[in-house]
């Protein structure tokens, strides 16, 4: 339906594979098209990662040793599920465990 002067991105491509039911034909070019189409994201969290760590490690170089700066940045990187912990929980329970002692 475009005309041939119209680029197809991958992702339409995609798409149009999709909606005219031709994924059922065609299921490794669907495949191959999906992961051309993730893997870039999955590259650039790596990106960011290694970019989060450089800020962690100029931040605290001067006042944590190795191992700390790692555990740092892991919990920079994993924001997302640092965010859904129950802090208070933690807490309480190294606190009961330092008591016992």
């Amino acid at each position: 339906n475009s005309s041939s002067s119209e680029k197809l991105t991958m992702h339409s491509f995609l798409e149009v594979l999709t909606v005219s039911k031709l994924s059922d034909l065609f299921p490794i070019v669907e495949t191959a098209l999906n992961f051309f189409i993730f893997i870039p994201c999955s590259n650039a969290s790596g990106e960011r990662s290694f970019s989060v760590l450089k800020i962690v490690k100029n931040y605290q170089r001067t006042q944590l040793f190795n191992k700390n700066i790692s555990s740092s940045a892991l919990m920079s990187i994993g924001n997302i599920v640092l965010e859904s912990i129950d802090w208070n929980d933690i807490i309480k329970e190294f606190a009961s465990q330092k008591a016992k002692k």
